[in-house]
């Protein structure tokens, strides 16, 4: 399940292991649902942020005022349902945690190269262009991690950057891991992209 930078995942249960391997990103490359676009489209002028702590078997009732009731008639919204209480069950089991942080948000404010300040996070654009991550050859660390510097000060070549497409799990090791991080972005906004989904599991850490 690994290359030399890479964990690869090829289903959600791939997963185990992957914390205490030297890989700084488990990626699992996938194919949205047919019609997935579409559906996401027609409900996102009316969902609010969700952020909630909890356990795989609580997803479902959590989740279910979140979206209109438009949504939830749609054969499909079931479909995508089970695939988020599945990368839920995943990262829980692998972190030998009984519940984490799911997050949905529309916003995307990551501008700049950063790794985040977590042990693990998982992230999932289920709609619109997908989040930027660096290889470790491509990054200035330095600069990464210096007040003052930019994104072209931090990536070493601009044509090798990476992103991921929408439903593409990455996970992501920040600053709290036992290895070296991943350096990642929001991608920038461009005419005609859709409007976004992005969901988010983490760690639910001691203090807050």
């Amino acid at each position: 399940m690994q290359t030399q930078s890479i964990w690869l995942l090829h289903k959600a249960e791939d997963l185990l292991g992957f914390t205490s391997s030297p890989q700084s990103l488990a990626l699992w490359r996938r194919t949205p649902f047919p019609g997935a676009g579409a559906l996401m489209d027609s409900v996102l002028s009316e969902l609010s942020p969700f952020a909630q702590v909890l356990a795989p078997d609580q997803v479902r009732l959590a989740l279910a005022p979140a979206f209109p009731a438009g949504f939830w008639r749609s054969p499909l919204a079931a479909e995508w349902l089970e695939d988020v209480v599945g990368l839920v069950t995943a990262f829980c089991r692998e972190l030998g945690v009984d519940q984490c942080k799911l997050q949905l948000d529309k916003d995307r404010p990551c501008v700049r190269y950063h790794a985040d300040n977590v042990p693990l996070r998982l992230v999932c654009t289920y709609r619109g262009p997908g989040t930027l991550w660096l290889s470790e050859d491509n990054l200035d660390l330095k600069a990464a991690e210096a007040k003052g510097t930019g994104n072209d000060d931090i990536v070493l070549r601009p044509h090798d950057v990476q992103q991921a497409g929408e439903w593409d799990v990455l996970v992501m090791k920040g600053k709290r891991a036992n290895t070296t991080p991943l350096y990642h972005k929001s991608p920038p906004a461009r005419p005609g992209d859709p409007a976004s989904l992005v969901f988010k599991l983490d760690v639910v850490q001691s203090g807050g």
